[in-house]
């Protein structure tokens, strides 16, 4: 394993930056209030926590935003010994909980509980752990067979697991089953009670468009793995049979209805994204080579993320609807997430996490630039604000500055995994606007002085992939 590739005030400034999100989540809005007999009141409530529902809730959420800590940890640790950042981690995790769970005994509106500060620390701890684990799997295919320099298990595994959350919890179907209760066996019993034949019919069809990636990648990573395009196509069609329906009989525990059209179109999708990928993926790497097959799956994927974003695709422009998105809800740190009281906002963070990170870590060996307003991580910025910011005219959607800071975090660990794992730079994405192949700055700065701005290499890009790839 090798150490972080970041200077050490770059460290610093990186796990710092991250801290400070979660201070800002967890002690805006205080509302300071130091009488004594509330104080004690409190400290005593906090000893003693009473589980509930909500608690499970908060707790899952508290053990993903402390995860993401131990993931910047590990990510940017300049140590060969992984073990002694996790101890490091955990601890700092413990100390920055306890801390913040203590102001909060000062406070009218929240509530500390000994709860939150083992559920924290534990998200340290686990944050931590994972990271270790995904090193060693980049790390083992270093040097291995790849279609764009970096294993396509990171993509198939990122984008696999936002897909099954997608599943469990989705995002627009908004009817839930009314006084479930009991356990979650009795629950998912009673959700397939009220299953409705008709629901057959019932297909979403955005659906296709995010879930057919799923079954492509996974395609990918097995033939990198060594199985031959018919196998790997199969494995993947047989995984999305047996996980998509599973995950949509389950869906009693969070009182979701069981929409077998739903299921039918997962399995369909995954299986045609797989077939795709069994037919594509010879020509694929047989026409488009170099610089053109980062730039083609960067180009891809951006498109794919879009989708996630923007559903369902509807406008909402009344100055109103527009306007509401500016408050502060929106524009702090959790706070919309913290407005609700379900494992959505738990599949939710995972979900938007995990979409971002293989971007990060393409960056990392293939930046559009070495230089300039393109370079590094910038691109995955600027393409996360914009998602964001279109919300504001998508109908059922909005504007949460939490999703920009996931989504940039996630970025960020995949680019310095795949660093950490020994990866280097190949070159850039964007060639040469003089055709040369020579990407030195005074070359750019003097295209630049000519009035090519970047797109116009974008698009000249495109079109040799195009050339390239079509039938001779």
């Amino acid at each position: 394993m090798h150490p972080s590739v970041l200077t050490s005030r770059r460290v610093t400034a990186a796990r710092l930056a991250y801290l400070v999100v979660i201070l800002i989540a967890t002690l805006a809005d205080l509302h300071f209030d130091p009488a004594p007999a509330e104080v004690h009141f409190r400290l005593a409530r906090a000893l003693h926590p009473q589980l509930a529902l909500h608690d499970l809730v908060d707790g899952a959420r508290n053990v993903l935003i402390f995860a993401g800590l131990g993931a910047v940890w590990i990510a940017t640790s300049r140590s060969e010994h992984p073990w002694r950042s996790i101890v490091a981690v955990t601890l700092v995790s413990l100390v920055a909980s306890t801390g913040v769970e203590s102001l909060q005994l000062f406070s009218a509106v929240r509530e500390s509980s000994l709860l939150d500060v083992t559920t924290n620390t534990l998200g340290g701890l686990l944050g931590a752990l994972a990271t270790v684990a995904a090193l060693d799997i980049v790390e083992a295919r270093r040097g291995k067979r790849s279609y764009v320099g970096i294993p396509a298990i990171i993509f198939a595994l990122s984008y696999g697991v936002a897909v099954c959350m997608e599943s469990f919890y989705p995002l627009l179907r908004q009817d839930l089953l009314p006084n479930i209760g009991g356990s979650p066996f009795a629950r998912i019993a009673r959700g397939l009670v009220a299953m409705r034949a008709s629901s057959v019919g019932e297909i979403p069809l955005t659906d296709v468009l995010l879930f057919l990636p799923a079954g492509f990648l996974a395609v990918a990573a097995l033939a990198e793995a060594g199985l031959s395009l018919r196998a790997a196509g199969l494995l993947a069609a047989l995984a999305g049979l047996i996980l998509f329906p599973s995950l949509e009989v389950v869906h009693g525990v969070v009182e979701q209805p069981v929409v077998i059209g739903a299921a039918l179109t997962h399995v369909v999708a995954i299986a045609a994204g797989a077939l795709l990928a069994a037919r594509v993926l010879p020509s694929f790497s047989r026409r488009v080579h170099g610089r053109n097959r980062p730039a083609l799956l960067a180009v891809a994927y951006a498109v794919t993320v879009m989708f996630w974003s923007w559903r369902p695709f509807r406008l909402q422009v009344t100055a109103e609807a527009m306007a509401e998105q500016f408050s502060a809800i929106h524009l702090v740190p959790l706070m919309a997430l913290s407005a609700r009281f379900d494992l959505f906002t738990v599949t939710d963070i995972i979900a938007q996490f995990l979409l971002f990170l293989p971007l990060g870590a393409l960056l990392a060996v293939w930046p559009v630039r070495r230089e300039g307003w393109l370079r590094g991580m910038w691109p995955v910025v600027y393409l996360s604000v914009v998602l964001e910011f279109g919300k504001i005219v998508v109908a059922e959607r909005f504007l949460d500055v939490t999703h920009v800071l996931i989504q940039c975090a996630g970025a960020g660990i995949g680019w310095a995994l795949v660093r950490r794992a020994g990866f280097g730079r190949y070159g850039e994405m964007l060639p040469a606007t003089d055709g040369t192949g020579s990407t030195s700055p005074a070359e750019r700065s003097a295209g630049n002085a000519r009035g090519r701005p970047a797109w116009g290499g974008l698009r000249r890009m495109m079109r040799r992939i195009v050339r390239r790839s079509s039938p001779r």
